[in-house]
C-alpha cells in the first residue's frame, strides 16, 4: 500500500477512494428515532457519534448498504434535527446483539446544516473543556 493510498484510504473492495472526514466527530450516546424509507417502519436506535456529515448508529435491526433512512435526532432543549441518510458502512458489534452502521447525511434542509454544525461544534468544545452540555 502506497502512502497516497493510505492517506486517501483506498479501500481494497473495488479500489474506491474514501475521503477523510472534513469536520469533527463527537461521541454522543443518545437515543434517536429511525424511519426506514422502504417500508416506513420506525424504531429507536442508539446514536453513538455525530458529525455534520453523518453519524454512527447502533440497532439490533439489519440494514443494508445504500439503504435510505430518516433520522430524528433530539438536541436537548432545542428543536430536533430531521435528516435523510444513506447507510455507508455496516459492522457487527463484537459479542453484542447490535449492529453498528455508519450513515451519511444526504438530505438536510439548508437552514438545518448550519444549526447542526453549531450543535456538533458546541458538543466538541464542551467535551474538550470538560463543561457539562445541556
Amino acid at each position: 500500500m502506497g502512502i497516497f493510498d493510505k492517506l486517501l484510504r483506498r479501500t481494497p473492495e473495488g479500489g474506491r477512494i474514501r475521503r477523510p472526514r472534513v469536520g469533527v466527530r463527537v461521541p454522543i450516546e443518545e437515543r434517536a428515532e429511525m424511519h426506514r424509507i422502504k417500508d416506513g417502519s420506525a424504531q429507536f436506535v442508539i446514536l453513538e457519534d455525530l458529525s455534520y456529515g453523518g453519524a454512527r448508529i447502533a440497532t439490533p435491526s439489519r440494514l443494508g448498504k445504500g439503504e435510505q433512512l430518516t433520522l430524528i435526532i433530539t438536541a436537548g432543549k432545542r428543536q430536533p434535527f430531521e435528516v435523510g441518510c444513506s447507510v455507508v458502512t455496516t459492522r457487527r458489534k463484537t459479542g453484542r446483539l447490535h449492529f453498528e452502521y455508519g450513515v451519511k447525511f444526504v438530505a438536510i434542509k439548508p437552514g438545518e446544516i448550519e444549526r447542526l454544525r453549531k450543535f456538533v461544534t458546541e458538543r466538541d468544545d464542551s467535551r474538550k473543556s470538560g463543561n457539562a452540555f445541556i
